[in-house]
């Protein structure tokens, strides 16, 4: 019953914040996929596409909203079986819903609850998947089948899960004495087969990409070759991309300065106090289980390193390890505090969130919707725009409430998209680009006005919104679009201008795009990027950073 109030109380703060129609970027991308049962940017993701659209069949709101809420719903479900996890680790209910609390509030996790990606399944995969190994269902060979099953399931849906595979195996093969199935050679060959059986929903990308009628959805990841399939699904499409072939020293520097950012240093010393404290419990009395929670925080911390993207985003499993481990050193306290400390983490639990509130609040949240309206009033109600793959900053804005799109690939030129704007009915057009211009400054869409973001677009740096990382980041991105449309057209001062605004934002954010800007050999404009960091941050590497680009910058 205490997992079910988890659930529902972890729904209800999602379902209340849920963007809805749609945010920036990637959300537009799987609505519209889900809408038209099509195929996002490689690897493709065909699972959120089928279930999402299912999702859409809910008579509530608009399409966006449903799907929004369906994320919300598989949040909360995250929530549940981490609650379930911490239970198993713990044994008591109290230390386990001061875990769940703090799990459930961690802003990286509640941004993605609140819009349409993978990440939701992706993590109610990986603690739904520990909870079974947790709990000795492994022990049945019928539940040993159903978690081969979810394997490939959570493969399917984002690569990184196969990451689970290691930690989970500790504790089954921990579990040995208790199993109630002798292992022989047939069954131990059903196990890859069943993984292989729902893995292969992969196989659905094939399938549209040579459907007769692949121009009536959503096609960007489409493949129309074995190899380039194999290379989508494998990540190894993305081998050339400029995150790829960051320095190491830049990893880990992203990597600190989004721990940083996240939480304040107070919480992360309460954190990982906490968290030696249970490691050195479960030493004494589970070392299994201390040994498939750190192989798991090591997996995923090192995967975060090497994929050099989306740091917030992929570090919240290792999140969950590391307070499962500290719920670990709570239910253990002596008898006193054991009973009033999980009351206290809760409450500060919920007192930080609450600060945090408005950066994670997103139920009026039309910025995407009104931006994308403001494109689209520039464009023919049936006009043709061609998107250049390869490029970055460029993301469709693909679905504001009818549809389908039309994708095509033009013969002979396989890196070029054209996305129809086909509205269903006579009305503003309900098709647009978000960003009709690419990173350098051109215009990649010949017939087309490149639209800049306004310069009151985003809210000044001292505004109550500009204050939460996950909005201001989006909006610090925003200024800087602009600044490379103006660059594009020859405005530098008004560039700069912008670059300045998006620097007071959001240093971070501005310092990415210089690290991409040099990477791709554009040494002037990743020069202009970190000068106006350098006035917003004077630290000793920004520093260091600024001197090694004015050095390089051609005469």
């Amino acid at each position: 019953m205490t997992g079910i109030v988890v659930f529902a109380a972890a729904f209800l703060l999602y379902f209340h914040t849920a963007v809805p129609v749609f945010f920036f970027e990637d959300n537009a991308e799987f609505t519209t996929a889900a809408y038209t049962l099509g195929l996002t940017h490689f690897p493709g993701y065909p699972l959120i596409s089928s279930v999402a659209n299912i999702a859409g069949l809910l008579p509530l709101g608009g399409f966006g909203f449903r799907c929004n809420i369906f994320s919300s719903f598989i949040g909360a479900l995250a929530v549940y079986f981490f609650f379930r996890c911490s239970l198993e680790m713990t044994g008591g209910k109290k230390a386990s819903l001061a875990a769940a609390t703090v799990f459930a509030l961690s802003g990286n996790l509640w941004t993605q609850t609140a819009i349409l990606k993978v990440y939701s399944i992706h993590y109610a995969l990986i603690f739904g998947l520990l909870w079974m190994a947790l709990a000795g269902k492994l022990s049945d060979f019928r539940w040993l089948l159903f978690s081969s099953f979810l394997f490939g399931i959570g493969v399917a849906n984002h690569l990184s899960f196969s990451l689970m595979l290691i930690p989970v195996c500790i504790i089954w093969i921990s579990q040995r004495g208790t199993w109630q199935y002798r292992l022989t050679a047939g069954r131990a060959a059903l196990l890859p087969l069943a993984g292989l059986f729902s893995w292969i929903t992969q196989l659905y990308i094939l399938a549209r990409s040579h459907s007769p009628a692949a121009g009536i959805f959503f096609s960007w990841g489409r493949v129309t070759e074995t190899g380039t399939f194999l290379k989508s699904i494998t990540g190894l499409a993305y081998a050339s991309l400029p995150f790829n072939k960051e320095p190491w020293g830049m990893r880990f520097a992203a990597y600190a300065g989004y721990l940083e950012s996240a939480m304040p240093l107070w919480a992360w010393i309460i954190a990982g106090v906490s968290a030696t404290a249970g490691a050195l419990v479960l030493f004494r009395n589970a070392k299994p289980r201390l040994a498939a929670l750190l192989a798991g925080a090591a997996l995923f911390s090192g995967y975060t390193l090497l994929h050099g993207a989306a740091v917030d985003i992929m570090h919240v499993p290792p999140w969950g390890f590391v307070i499962l481990l500290a719920g670990c050193a709570i239910a253990k306290l002596p008898p006193p505090a054991r009973h009033s400390a999980p009351a206290a983490v809760a409450a500060l639990a919920v007192l930080v969130a609450s600060a945090r509130f408005g950066g994670y609040d997103y139920h009026r949240d039309y910025t995407a919707y009104d931006y994308m309206a403001d494109i689209t009033d520039t464009v023919p109600q049936r006009g043709k725009l061609g998107l250049t793959a390869g490029k970055l900053e460029n993301f469709l804005i693909q679905y504001a409430e009818l549809g389908p799109a039309r994708m095509s690939w033009p013969k002979g030129d396989g890196d070029i998209y054209t996305p129809y704007l086909t509205p269903t009915i006579p009305a503003n057009a309900t098709y647009g680009l978000l960003n009709t211009f690419s990173a350098d400054g051109r215009n990649e869409w010949p017939g087309t006005r490149s639209y800049p973001p306004p310069e009151d677009f985003v809210p000044p740096p001292g505004s109550r919104l500009a204050r939460y990382a996950p909005k201001a980041y989006t909006f610090a991105g925003i200024h800087l679009q602009r600044g490379y449309y103006e660059l594009g057209m020859g405005h530098v001062q008004a560039a700069t201008a912008s670059f300045s605004r998006a620097a007071a934002m959001y240093p971070g954010r501005v310092k990415e795009d210089a690290a991409i800007m040099n990477n791709r050999g554009d040494t002037a404009k990743a020069l202009m990027l970190m000068e106006e960091v350098y006035k917003n941050d004077p630290s000793p590497e920004n520093v260091s950073i600024l001197l090694r680009l004015r050095q390089g910058v051609p005469q």
